[in-house]
């Protein structure tokens, strides 16, 4: 058996040493996982995010909290930092346009809440200050939690002037306007969003007999892929789904797609020629009539997987 000469001093000093390293490298860790900047009660400007939220070194990360009181003001139109991925607005917080204005792809989640649902308190909010358009990417989803209070009342999660010039664009295709579409080429007023919890968005599931939580085993392909369109948005057709490679090491060779029950859902299967991570992409097309209403309109939606095959 080996033996070490170590003077207990020294050793008990290398003992502290390291623990407090230790308690450094996780406390950082904390920090990175759980960064997030929470507005101050007030107006922000779209120009001062950065400086409000300077605390992780004037970058930025995560969640952007909205608290009551506070706002966020899209008055210009400055980019919305690229490190925020979902934007949080609790009851009596708003995102406020000043402009039409466009959140980049980065941003995954605009949460709407309303912990009293409709019981007086305003939810979070996103009032369009006047006839001006907010577009979100194909792979960003707003979701509402009051599904109650509808627009054009005190209190609803979409709050603005009544009128068709007011709308909301799914990547480069108008999705809803403020006031019952005529002749708009779509079928959702703003009360029809709230109604249906928000907009549509892409849930996915990656499995194989062997795996869990897209990690999958690489000797028990091909895997199962499901994707379906979240919410319950009364469309009368079926999406349209394809899949496709963003990276990864080797091949990925797609079967046919199936339809599955409920129409907004499909599966398909898939092979990798080598193990390593593999970043797949879900596309929806979806025709935007409903029961009462026809257009030829579509969105698109998105989403990336990331599947690691071992």
């Amino acid at each position: 058996m080996k033996t070490y000469a170590i003077h207990l001093k020294l050793k008990k000093k290398l003992q502290i040493k390291h623990a407090i390293l230790a308690i450094i490298f996780l406390l950082a860790s904390i920090t990175t996982t759980t960064a997030q900047c929470i507005l101050p009660a007030g107006i922000t400007t779209i120009n001062d995010l950065t400086t409000v939220c300077s605390k992780d070194a004037n970058n930025p990360s995560g969640i952007l909290s909205i608290p009551s009181g506070a706002t966020l003001h899209l008055n210009t139109a400055s980019e919305f930092p690229a490190s925020f991925t979902e934007i949080h607005v609790l009851n009596n917080g708003t995102i406020e346009l000043g402009l039409d204005y466009t959140f980049p792809p980065t941003l995954l989640k605009i949460f709407l809440f309303d912990a009293d649902g409709d019981k007086g308190v305003a939810s979070g909010k996103i009032n369009f200050s006047g006839n001006y358009f907010l577009k979100i990417s194909t792979g960003t989803q707003i979701y509402i939690e009051n599904t109650v209070t509808m627009h054009g009342d005190d209190g609803a999660a979409l709050s603005g002037p009544l009128n068709q010039a007011v709308g909301l664009y799914i990547g480069s295709k108008q999705y809803a306007t403020a006031k019952t579409p005529n002749d708009t080429g779509v079928c959702s007023d703003f009360s029809k969003v709230i109604a249906n919890g928000g907009t549509p968005s892409l849930n996915e599931c990656i499995s194989s007999t062997i795996g869990s939580s897209n990690a999958v085993c690489f000797n028990n392909q091909p895997y199962t892929v499901v994707s379906s369109i979240s919410g319950h948005i009364p469309f009368t057709t079926g999406a349209v789904f394809t899949w496709s490679k963003v990276s990864g090491p080797g091949k990925v060779i797609f079967g046919p797609n199936t339809s599955l029950s409920p129409k907004n859902t499909t599966e398909n299967s898939i092979e990798v020629s080598i193990p390593g991570t593999y970043v797949l992409r879900v596309t929806a097309v979806q025709n935007l009539s409903v029961a009462d209403c026809t257009v030829p309109s579509t969105i698109t939606l998105t989403k990336d997987i990331k599947t690691v095959a071992k």
